[in-house]
């Protein structure tokens, strides 16, 4: 981890029950040498051995307190009220595609999805779910009164469904919400942009377009022939940019995958170069890889935060990469640990001793969004296994049974928590259950952190702060604060 060694060095000496400030009396030479990481100064000491008493002081190197119920039992009404409050809808419109992306999550390294068979959602379904859910969206239980709900469409390459698209934007526009309004989005490799971009800037459409930075960064992205999709996909975006600027700057985000083949800095200079603006980069899905795929999967895999660091323009992306981040792990750990910030107001008003907390960092069913896979099966996101489906379209009816989805989740919580009660981050995790192997009787947790990796982490954390301020006085800026 990107500790800093004098840091480290100290907490090692106190875990050893060394006294530090005689330790510093007692230094030759006016410092010391650490291993290959080179020569520290007496003042440079100083400063870390106070930062150190400042984090001691404050139990930032204690377990944390779990306030409240931990390992909270769900029941029923939870998962009600979060599809009452839900902030989106997205609909896998087809499993087709027209390009082969070598590291699609429904590609062949893959096996925890629903076999493709260039099928199509039907609209029926897509009608039974939005009937089946405005009764919940108008009931007195909806607090998130004036909030738009975001309809998704999602592939495949979803515009290859398009009768689809059209057909639930229409008949969503009939539907008589009390509380909120529709608004929709799409994420497209860009191929069919030119043929169907008049019906997305009409409907306001928040649109996402796949492109990895050049045509050599870009060279995962082929189509079935093999040949490289960045001339056809580059074209068309420039002529949204050409032909509609407005909706362009406003309306449009640059999505890349970060690979081997390119960097967090490329896909940046790329990217502001061509198209005025920065690129959101996200990394390989890892979960569901096949046994006999991991080694290719290695090779092509590159993790963001790492990748960052190494960037000679350092500090300028850095900012970018964690401030447009939805919830990068500083932010999330001011949020945990400053005292100072709440997620929201019932928060501040409720006592922390009386929150029910559930383990890992999992999101509650439904309470970020309803995903319905091309077989209508029900999922809380696109990113996990088809085989965690929580309920299924019909023929006739949408079926969840809120009892089952909430004894499901208790199983899994009950089969971790265990290890979360021992977990030194276990008040900012950010593991989500379904990317463990959780339907094992012991499952095992990769984000673990046993308490020396907890300090290393901490300080990681913190010494960026130290170092950016500004970076500091944005994330505030965007947080509530009381």
């Amino acid at each position: 981890m990107l500790v800093h060694p004098l840091l480290s060095h100290i907490i090692d000496l106190v875990d050893h029950h060394v006294n530090i400030s005689d330790w510093i009396n007692n230094l030759k030479q006016g410092g010391v040498k650490i291993g290959d990481k080179g020569f520290f100064s007496i003042e440079e000491i100083k400063y870390y051995y106070k930062k150190y008493l400042l984090l001691k002081e404050n139990n930032y190197f204690n377990k944390p307190d779990i306030p409240g119920e931990f390992g909270a039992v769900l029941i029923p009404s939870d998962i009600i009220s979060n599809l009452s409050n839900t902030r989106g809808i997205t609909f896998e419109v087809t499993d087709s595609c027209n390009l082969k992306c070598k590291y699609c999550g429904f590609g062949e390294m893959y096996g925890n999805y629903d076999r493709r068979n260039t099928k199509e959602l039907e609209f029926y379904k897509a009608k039974l779910l939005l009937d089946y859910l405005v009764p919940f969206f108008n009931s007195t239980l909806n607090f998130s009164h004036k909030k738009n709900i975001c309809i998704g469409f999602y592939g495949g390459e979803p515009l290859l469904n398009f009768n689809l698209i059209r057909q639930i934007v229409e008949y969503s526009k009939q539907l008589k919400l009390l509380h909120n309004q529709f608004n929709y989005n799409i994420t497209t490799n860009g191929l069919l942009l030119k043929k169907y971009i008049t019906f997305l800037i009409e409907n306001d459409f928040d649109l996402s377009i796949s492109i990895d930075g050049n045509e050599s960064q870009n060279s995962y992205r082929i189509f079935k022939n093999g040949k490289n999709s960045f001339p056809s996909v580059m074209n068309n975006i420039l002529h949204i940019k050409n032909n509609y600027p407005d909706y362009f700057d406003k309306k449009v985000n640059i999505v890349s995958v970060l690979h081997n083949r390119n960097t967090t800095d490329e896909i940046d200079e790329f990217t502001k170069t061509h198209f005025g603006k920065p690129s959101y980069i996200s990394e390989l899905n890892t979960t569901g890889v096949l046994k006999e795929k991991q080694e290719e999967f290695l090779e092509m895999y590159k993790n963001p935060t790492e990748d960052l660091y190494q960037n000679e323009d350092y500090s300028n992306y850095n900012r970018k990469f964690f401030l447009e981040a939805s919830r990068s792990s500083v932010e999330i750990t001011l949020m945990a640990y400053s005292g100072y910030i709440y997620k929201n107001f019932d928060e501040f008003f409720f006592t922390k001793g009386n929150n029910r907390i559930v383990p890992t960092a999992t999101c509650l069913p439904f309470s970020k969004k309803i995903f319905v896979t091309v077989n209508g099966k029900i999922l809380p996101c696109e990113r996990i296994g088809h085989h965690f489906a929580l309920g299924i379209i019909g023929k006739n009816a949408v079926e969840m049974d809120f009892n089952k989805i909430a004894a499901k989740y208790n199983g899994y919580f009950n089969k971790i928590k265990r290890a979360c009660l021992k977990c030194y981050r276990n008040k900012n995790c950010n593991q989500c259950i379904f990317n463990l192997n959780i339907d094992d009787s012991s499952p095992h947790c990769s984000g673990f952190m046993p308490e020396k990796d907890f300090q290393e982490f901490l300080s990681n954390q913190f010494s960026y702060l130290e170092n950016h301020p500004d970076i500091y006085e944005e994330l505030i800026k965007n947080t509530m604060v009381f």
